[in-house]
């Protein structure tokens, strides 16, 4: 992706936020020029929810090119639909994570609605606050789609798996997990990974079964400080 659809990219996460955050209502409709933000050249309307979106979903209109940066007219690939991530940190501990595994809206308003999300929806922590903003850090994954690895036991499945470059999703019945490809700096050994996988599944770490589908992905990151 281009340096400047990165940018763009980070730009749409940090408005996004920093909008809702100085928004007067809880469940403002429109993401207008003003607020005292950073101008993308875009604005955010209502639209139905894409068929696996989650309710609420909503559609970007290019409004004009703020200077120094495209507008989404001119950036086709910011318009097709991806399947993203949007990991927030503070002082080097999580703040909030939230995604997408399956692309089903344009990846403008998929890094938008994850971003608020993750500021304000992620159940794990309190709603992010003014003060808290100004030294948040925003990374967002822009996932590939999930490809199902085939295997025959346990020990195939880890010699099968990328250090460092899979992403991984889980299912076990009702039962699923992701993690990130960005999560092997955590947990750099395959048989750590995946068992922390299963725990986070709701699965003991120990767990194998015949039924288990093991789905893998790639993920380009762009990270970047607020303000």
């Amino acid at each position: 992706m281009k340096i400047e659809h990165q940018k763009l990219l980070l730009d749409i996460a940090r408005d996004a936020i920093l909008r809702k955050l100085d928004s007067s209502t809880a469940n403002g409709s429109a993401f207008a020029k003003g607020s005292g933000a950073t101008s993308c050249g875009w604005t955010r309307l209502e639209s139905p929810s894409a068929e696996g979106c989650p309710e609420g979903g909503v559609g970007f209109q290019c409004l004009e090119s703020a200077e120094g940066r495209p507008d989404l007219g001119s950036c086709p690939e910011l318009k097709e639909k991806r399947a993203t991530f949007v990991t927030l940190t503070l002082n080097g501990n999580l703040r909030g994570c939230i995604g997408m595994l399956e692309a089903c809206r344009p990846l403008v308003e998929d890094v938008a609605e994850n971003a608020v999300s993750a500021a304000f929806h992620d159940p794990r922590f309190p709603p992010l606050s003014r003060e808290e903003f100004d030294d948040l850090k925003i990374s967002i994954s822009v996932l590939s789609p999930p490809q199902e690895m085939i295997f025959s036991d346990e020990a195939d499945l880890l010699e099968k798996i990328r250090p460092g470059i899979d992403g991984l999703i889980l299912q076990e019945g009702f039962r699923k997990g992701t993690f990130l490809p960005s999560v092997w700096e955590e947990l750099p050994e395959t048989e750590r990974f995946f068992e922390h996988l299963k725990l986070k599944a709701g699965l003991p770490a120990g767990y194998w079964s015949d039924t288990l589908c093991v789905s893998r992905y790639t993920a380009e990151t762009i990270q970047n400080r607020s303000g």
